[in-house]
């Protein structure tokens, strides 16, 4: 049996997983092929395996329409998102350069 707590921790601590949800967060519903491009450094299979592990754990939800799929944050998603929307404004306040978006910080 596995405790839902620490694998939620470890697949956040994985790269790409936050990135992923603020992309979601930010620009609601998304398609793979659209967020591969805004995560353009992120292999495909990097993305797939993200993507089905936190479907798996009740962040986001793929949602399928007219034969097109897009991811959007769970409600469990949105709290885990603001957790990091906390951090992330804490770190800003010493780093003033900090854009909207991780993925379009040259940082990146």
């Amino acid at each position: 049996m596995t405790c839902l707590t620490i694998e939620t921790i470890h697949l956040l601590g994985q790269k790409w997983s936050v990135f992923i949800l603020q992309e979601i967060a930010q620009h609601k519903e998304k398609g793979f092929n659209v967020l591969y491009k805004r995560l353009y450094k992120v292999s495909p299979k990097v993305l797939t395996e993200r993507l089905h592990d936190l479907e798996r754990l009740g962040l986001i939800e793929k949602v399928i329409k007219n034969r097109n799929s897009s991811y959007t944050l769970t409600k469990k998603g949105e709290e885990m998102y603001g957790l990091f929307e906390s951090i992330r404004n804490m770190s800003m306040e010493k780093d003033f350069s900090c854009p909207k978006s991780c993925v379009d910080c040259p940082k990146f």
